[in-house]
């Protein structure tokens, strides 16, 4: 089960969390993007083909981004644990070196 995605917070997130093999595994991005993405309607409530057509009209927006190498040490980094609090003091930490995290993955998080 994933929790969060590079996609997730329109392409901000710096983290892709899923449960694997090892527990919960946490990827950091190597790179954000710098530039206007249009967020998405809500899946739920939109009309049949807008989610689609936005969809690809983010896509062409994030071509048009610029690609921004992460400076921290913890770029690329891969963290796996099978305690839910041992991974929120870890995405606590990449937080304070200026990744961002999605704030509703702690509350999905303490809900495990």
């Amino acid at each position: 089960m994933s929790y969060c995605w590079f996609s997730s917070d329109n392409w901000k997130s710096d983290v892709y969390i899923y449960d694997g093999s090892e527990g919960i595994t946490c990827h950091v991005s190597t790179i954000y993007y710098n530039g206007y993405i249009p967020k998405l309607p809500d899946i739920k409530t939109c009309k049949p083909g807008e989610w689609s057509k936005a969809l690809e009209k983010q896509y062409r927006a994030l071509d048009k981004c610029i690609k921004m190498k992460h400076k921290s040490d913890l770029a690329g980094d891969t963290f796996y644990t099978k305690d839910p609090q041992e991974m929120i003091r870890y995405l606590r930490i990449i937080q304070q070196e200026g990744f961002h995290v999605p704030s509703f993955i702690f509350d999905e998080l303490e809900s495990i």
